[in-house]
């Protein structure tokens, strides 16, 4: 049985105007004929590529919450020093930057409007930034920690320490409190060696080091030594030649601090100086390869 629709002119009761109406056709029986959904009509089920991204975007915010808490939990510790202070201060304002997000998508899934909503979420995300700001003014007078510090410059978001983060993580080391997996907590020396040389020699130290020594040269006098030996000698270092060297090296990084050692009584220098002869003295031992001049020789 087919059902079909015509179209005729419609005209109103006063002769105004007419136009083209559609007009159902009803079938043998009487009756009008239901409109169907055609196959394929509906909504079309969420792509999986979308689902997976949500999937991503949520173990991000995951990862950024716990580095966020953690380095907020720090600062507010060393001002307080009571530890539930501390913690409940710490996750203020990432509860409740959740509390407005749920609050706002409610709202939009109601149908209605989530201004004040979506101000909130700015003013406690743009809070924690200031926040680290205030702590760090506040605390320039006060005897708080380097690694402290220099964790709360990097959550606020400060230039240097942000790059001196993002050089250490590169090779794969970290900043925290032990060597354990790649840590430094030398972070008054990495900004030293960046300041004195710039992103590319602590790059290069910090790769030197971690090849040669592994996690037993990621103290403070290596890091400031080898970052000095990479900037008297930039151009000249080979990198491979300086990592195969030190680590062939008896006794390895401890012989190099041991070497230090003993030049301080001829020289009376500086430690990162004398850690800096000292591999010198390592990398031109043995046969082959161009040596490189004496550090107290060579132009600084």
């Amino acid at each position: 049985m087919r059902h079909t629709v015509t179209a005729a002119a419609s005209h109103d009761p006063d002769g105004d105007g007419s136009g083209p109406v559609l007009r159902p056709v009803h079938n043998q029986s009487g009756h009008r004929p239901a409109l169907t959904r055609t196959p394929g009509s509906g909504r079309r089920p969420p792509n999986i590529l979308v689902s997976v991204a949500t999937g991503l975007l949520f173990l991000l915010a995951a990862g950024l919450f716990a580095v966020s808490l953690d380095a907020r939990y720090l600062y507010v510790f060393h001002a307080k020093h009571q530890s539930a202070a501390s913690w409940v201060q710490a996750l203020a304002p990432d509860v409740a930057m959740a509390i407005f997000s749920l609050l706002a998508l409610g709202l939009a899934r109601a149908g209605k409007a989530a201004r004040v909503e979506r101000v909130l979420i700015i003013a406690c995300a743009g809070a924690e930034a200031r926040e680290a700001e205030v702590f760090l003014k506040l605390n320039d007078v006060l005897a708080v920690p380097a690694f402290a510090r220099f964790q709360v410059a990097v959550q606020a978001g400060r230039p240097g320490q942000a790059d001196v983060d993002r050089i250490v993580r590169a090779p794969g080391l970290r900043i925290a409190p032990g060597r354990a997996g790649g840590g430094i907590c030398a972070v008054a020396t990495l900004r030293r060696v960046y300041g004195r040389g710039g992103a590319a020699v602590l790059s290069k130290a910090l790769r030197i080091i971690r090849d040669a020594y592994g996690e037993a040269g990621l103290d403070g006098p290596v890091i400031d030594g080898i970052g000095l030996l990479c900037q008297r000698y930039d151009g000249q270092l080979a990198g491979q030649r300086a990592i195969d060297r030190l680590a062939a090296a008896h006794d390895g990084v401890s012989g190099l601090v041991s070497r230090a050692g003993q030049l301080r009584q001829t020289t009376g220098t500086a430690m990162a100086q004398r850690v800096a002869a000292a591999a010198v003295e390592v990398i031109n031992r043995g046969p082959g390869g161009s040596k490189l001049q004496s550090y107290w020789k060579a132009q600084p």
